[in-house]
């Protein structure tokens, strides 16, 4: 019969560390709970453990300085770090560092039993005639090759899975950053770089970079993957490795480690972790190449309707786009970054699609509306914003869009949002919107001249309209300002 576990638990979730506790005790092994960090390093100074399961994050200490203090003590602890998907890679780190292994919530008893077979098995080569951990080693950093074996195929294992962390974004900078991350972390690299063929498929553009300081950075281009490490200024007989990304057979980039010392050199099971990785960044460039050529196509097909909706009347033909090149001139004047200025692109065109839902008789009447026929127009950013939510890429969008006909006293409507409660994005809306209204033809009355639209807004800024919103428009040069149509390229 296999000797008693002495395991020591260091979890600061009272449930888990409950539940671990259960688990072991099942697995006829004797356990000491701890419920931080501190306590947990206190209690491997005083006594020996055969297993010290540890959550990664804690108060006191963390998993990693368990880790640490538990190696410095004795060779050959087998330390297992409790991990969530959040930190995956860390725990990647940690078996690059030393651990045994790592448990990634949710785990279950099979998960449990395994890793007491596991440490059994080892503890004939960890353990002296009396049964305990042998002292430190000269060798400080030493591992078995069995521990180094076990610990790469795990990081095998947490690779594969890592599918679930790189799954909840389409932005293909931050899908290269957390692939490069995870390698280099599984892999010990110094530098790594993501690299795509650009269009024309002349030149490689990086696309995630770490480690090279300013030599090489995303947006960077270069010849080839031997101009990289010329750049990088890597030296003669460095250690490194190139593996080539691959979507539908053909060779769209690569993944580009180094070590700047040739000791750092890559092993077989390194390889196959990158391979892995690879292929996730190859499916991430094919799958975002498909949701953007999806996304583009909804889009167009939602500014379609709105063309055909303004196209019914004379007077408010070209409106949205009209409104969306105005708007993003603003956010420019603002210096307001990309991102804004895409929200205000795509919201400022789609942000009438909901009068698909008002009367024609309401939309395309020449004299002024009645009060009944006012509150049914006032439905439409309502309508606007349930035709958009449905789309994940226009969550935002449909926000800025409910909110457009909004007062910043909170006088408008739907939702009466008033101050910083309403979108910075609504607000610019609201002013371009009503700058085009004011200088077009409408049914009701003649186009005022700009300048005069502009002594308007600023009229009705600090009640009506944002303020710094207003100015902004006022200060578009040239004026009267005329929307440059580029300004709507998606």
């Amino acid at each position: 019969m296999a000797e008693e576990l002495r395991v020591l638990v260091a979890e600061d979730n009272p449930d888990i560390l409950e539940l671990l506790g259960e688990l072991l005790e099942a697995e006829q092994c004797r356990v000491t709970l701890c419920p931080d960090g501190a306590s947990a390093l206190t209690q491997i100074a005083a006594e020996p453990f055969h297993l010290i399961l540890s959550d990664i994050t804690m108060p006191g200490a963390s998993g990693l300085e368990i880790l640490d203090r538990s190696s410095a003590m004795a060779v050959g602890i087998p330390v297992v770090l409790i991990s969530g998907n959040v930190d995956l890679e860390v725990a990647l780190f940690a078996l690059r560092r030393g651990a045994f292994d790592c448990l990634l919530k949710p785990f279950h008893l099979d998960d449990i039993r395994d890793l007491v077979r596991r440490v059994q098995q080892l503890r004939g080569l960890t353990e002296n005639g009396a049964g305990e951990p042998m002292a430190r080693a000269s060798k400080p950093n030493g591992h078995r090759p069995q521990e180094i074996l076990i610990r790469k195929n795990r990081a095998l294992q947490l690779i594969a899975q890592s599918g679930r962390v790189l799954g909840g974004t389409h932005d293909l900078g931050r899908l290269m950053a957390t692939i490069l991350e995870l390698a280099m972390r599984g892999t010990g690299a110094e530098l790594g770089a993501l690299l795509v063929m650009s269009e024309a498929e002349e030149r490689l553009r990086v696309t995630a970079s770490k480690g090279f300081g300013d030599t090489v950075k995303p947006g960077d281009e270069v010849e080839s993957m031997d101009e990289l490490w010329v750049v990088a200024g890597l030296p003669p007989g460095s250690a490194s490795t190139v593996v080539p990304l691959i979507v539908k057979g053909r060779h769209v980039g690569g993944m580009a480690l180094a070590s700047r010392h040739s000791s750092g050199s890559f092993l077989a099971a390194d390889r196959e972790m990158l391979d892995i990785l690879a292929q996730q960044a190859s499916m991430a460039i094919e799958n975002v190449s498909l949701y953007t050529a999806v996304e583009s196509s909804v889009f167009e097909g939602m500014r379609a309707l709105v063309a055909t909706l303004e196209a019914k009347d004379p007077y408010t033909e070209g409106h949205s786009l009209r409104l969306a090149r105005v708007a993003v001139a603003i956010c420019r004047q603002m210096e307001l970054g990309s991102h804004v200025e895409n929200l205000v692109r795509y919201a400022g065109a789609l942000h009438d699609i909901g009068k698909v839902g008002i009367p024609d008789a309401i939309l395309r009447k020449p004299g002024r509306l009645t009060p009944e026929e006012y509150e049914r127009m006032k439905e439409h950013p309502v309508l606007s914003w349930k035709i958009l939510l449905p789309f994940s890429f226009l969550q935002e969008e449909a926000i800025i869009v409910r909110h457009h006909h909004e007062w910043i006293n909170g006088n408008g409507y739907p939702d009466g949002l008033s101050g910083s409660a309403l979108p910075l994005a609504s607000r610019i809306l609201a002013a371009a919107d009503a700058y085009d209204a004011m200088t077009t033809t409408r049914p009701y009355r003649t186009p005022r001249a700009p300048e005069q639209a502009v002594e308007e807004l600023r009229r009705c800024a600090g009640f009506q309209f944002d303020s710094d919103v207003v100015e902004a428009l006022a200060a578009l040069s040239p004026f009267p300002y005329h929307p440059d149509p580029r300004d709507l390229s998606r």
